[in-house]
């Protein structure tokens, strides 16, 4: 549970989470891409982690992360 804010004018951003962990996510680009390899749920709780990404030029990637 908890929020994850990331922000960048001119760069990309790549975000990692564990597997198994659900997340309601909010991405935005300007110019440039945005993409979830993360399972869809259709209903999430209140242990749900939020993630927030945007970026004015570049891209924002999010992904199982490999620990």
């Amino acid at each position: 549970r908890g929020t994850v804010d990331v922000a960048a004018v001119s760069g990309s951003l790549h975000v990692g989470v564990h597997a198994g962990v659900a997340a309601k996510v909010e991405l935005s680009t300007v110019s440039g891409t945005a993409h979830s390899a993360l399972a869809v749920q259709e209903r999430l709780d209140d242990s749900t982690l939020t993630i927030k990404g945007r970026t004015v030029s570049g891209a924002v990637s999010l992904a199982t992360a490999d620990v």
